[in-house]
């Protein structure tokens, strides 16, 4: 299985787990915000040090739209632990 799929799994995971502790928006929100910093930090990492320059390129070209992304889930995830 791919680390992608993994991850995703992962995190599908998570979403179920917490729902039991925290309000499942709440939980849904949390998660976005953990899956986009990993996400950026891979995005990083092959930017940085990827072999196929292609590849590279998208990475490089994609990290400012996935940072726009986490910062919306950040905002996300703030308002749903203020309506506690």
């Amino acid at each position: 299985m791919s680390d992608d799929a993994t991850l995703m799994d992962q995190a599908k995971a998570m979403i179920l787990e917490l729902r039991e502790g925290e309000n499942f928006d709440e939980a849904y929100a949390n998660n976005q915000v953990v899956a986009h910093e990993q996400t950026i930090e891979l995005f990083r990492e092959y930017a940085k040090n990827g072999e196929n320059a292609e590849l590279k390129k998208y990475a490089e070209s994609t990290l400012k739209t996935l940072e726009q992304h986490l910062n919306r889930a950040q905002e996300l995830a703030s308002k749903h632990g203020e309506q506690q």
